[in-house]
């Protein structure tokens, strides 16, 4: 149970039961992505859990609960017309005693919720988490654009975490990430872009996959670990990993214990592909894999990609950055006019060493070019490190075979001009988030960092002063670093 459920159930509102208090702060996880984008201050993530669980609000709340219950309970459940005629009364009753808009619309939100879940674990014993297989039509906000709809949307909410599985076909294959925000304030504006985050991840792995049978999906795992030993953070991260996965699980296989205590309204049996993604180890894949044998998943081996040994380990082999790397020398011979053979050229990257993309990219441009390519700037979340005349290789490609992020960069091998910046203090936690605008480069390669870096409200921090941009090309490796319209205006 989260601290947000406990709370409410053994301090604030002891009488609702813990099963009641964990399906409504499950349920203002859920309203928040969605609420948010109405008024980010009066739905954020506290305001949406503090509304519901009012003194004046609690039992509405609780009835909408009960009602979720009814619907799936294995002994009886609600049919749809059943399910219809309960929600008009609640309706009419919060319609006619709820006066403040703001609860009034987070009420109705939670019926809706209702109303969309068309599978759950609620009644299953020993479970890790809540989990709820939505009808993705709930995650719609009214004022948003048309958009192409997914076709599911499984929701586990958990101790110290909340997680998306959002896929856009029947069977489709994505990876899953964690994402640990340093700061409450950095988790709650996660919280609030969490879903929108795995809409976009999904989609974009929907197009990458258009030549194999599979489509796309993703899962994004959004932990509070703040302010643990990173002991204490990586033991949450991997309970985290497994209370999601194991949840996921309780609403697709198919065992007696499912068909006694889970109750279908998707009428069909859902197939799910996860792979690996930020912060997920060899170790998390490992337990996964068992832990679907163990649950009686049909193909477990197949259940997550890029098993330690056996298939096409993605970062062994390189494969995103062979392919980014392409772009790259397309774009600097056709654009640019530079022969990388012949020639030098200068390169900054987002994503440290110890990455996929990025340190694999690192050991192309060394292979390819060699002292020609000058890597001038690179930064991961742990710093960054630059230096105009490039980078030394034989440091870089040490931080890269054995797994090092950017803070490890010697400073003895630095040039004039050379830094490297921790985030361990201010300055250094400025330059590393400005890395990528200041450093004047033929070529950003982001090949890792958080979605939505360079906006519509930052976009014009890559250009300088003269209106001229600080890398004329951006060759992009690192899903939905740059949104759409600031792509565009750049």
């Amino acid at each position: 149970l989260n601290d947000s459920t406990m709370e409410l159930v053994f301090e604030t509102h002891p009488w609702l039961g813990v099963r009641r208090g964990e399906i409504i702060t499950a349920m203002a996880a859920i309203m928040h992505p969605i609420m948010s984008k109405q008024n980010a201050i009066a739905f954020s993530k506290g305001n949406i859990l503090d509304t519901i669980t009012k003194d004046r609000y609690i039992k509405h709340a609780a009835a909408i609960v009960d009602l979720f219950l009814e619907r799936f309970n294995p002994k009886g459940p609600l049919s749809d017309e059943e399910l219809e005629a309960k929600s008009k009364e609640l309706l009419s009753i919060i319609d006619n005693e709820v006066e403040d808009t703001s609860a009034q619309a987070l009420l109705t939100k939670m019926i809706d919720i209702v109303k969309h879940t068309l599978r759950t674990n609620i009644y299953m014993n020993n479970r890790y988490a809540l989990g709820l297989r939505l009808d993705p039509r709930i995650m719609s906000s009214e004022d948003e654009i048309p958009r192409e709809t997914p076709y599911g949307v499984i929701f586990v909410h958990g101790r110290r975490f909340d997680g998306y599985h959002t896929r856009f076909r029947d069977i489709a294959r994505g990876g899953m990430r964690l994402v640990t925000p340093a700061s409450p304030e950095q988790y709650a504006l996660e919280s609030a872009h969490q879903y929108e985050e795995c809409y976009g991840l999904a989609f974009a792995q929907q197009l990458k996959n258009k030549d194999i049978p599979e489509g796309g999906s993703k899962a994004v795992v959004l932990i509070d670990n703040i302010g643990m030993s990173e002991t204490g953070k990586d033991f949450v991260m991997r309970k985290s990993v497994k209370a999601f996965t194991d949840t996921i699980l309780d609403l697709i296989v198919d065992t007696e214990e499912t068909r006694e205590e889970v109750v279908d309204f998707v009428g069909k049996k859902e197939v799910l592909y996860l792979g690996p993604d930020e912060q997920v180890t060899p170790e998390d894949i490992n337990w996964v894999i068992k832990r679907a044998k163990q649950r009686g998943y049909d193909t477990p081996a197949a259940f997550m990609s890029s098993k330690p040994r056996a298939g096409i380990n993605h970062k062994e082999y390189g494969v995103t950055s062979e392919g980014v790397n392409v772009y790259l020398d397309v774009a600097l011979r056709h654009v640019l006019k530079i022969d990388p053979k012949q020639e030098s050229f200068s390169i900054k990257i987002t994503g440290g060493p110890d990455g996929d993309v990025a340190g694999n990219e690192l050991k192309i441009l060394a292979r390819e070019y060699g002292d020609n390519a000058k890597v001038v700037g690179i930064a991961d979340g742990t710093g960054c490190a630059e230096d105009p005349n490039g980078l030394a290789w034989d440091e870089l490609l040490r931080l890269v075979n054995d797994n090092l992020p950017i803070d490890q960069f010697n400073p003895s091998k630095l040039g004039e001009g050379g830094a490297v910046h921790t985030v361990d203090t201010e300055e250094g936690v400025k330059a590393r988030n400005s890395m990528h605008n200041r450093v004047q480069a033929d070529a950003f390669i982001p090949a890792g960092g958080r979605p939505n870096t360079i906006n519509i409200h930052n976009y014009k921090h890559f250009l300088n002063p003269d209106g001229s941009p600080s890398a004329p090309l951006i060759v992009e490796g690192a899903n939905l670093f740059v949104t759409d319209e600031a792509r565009q205006h750049l």
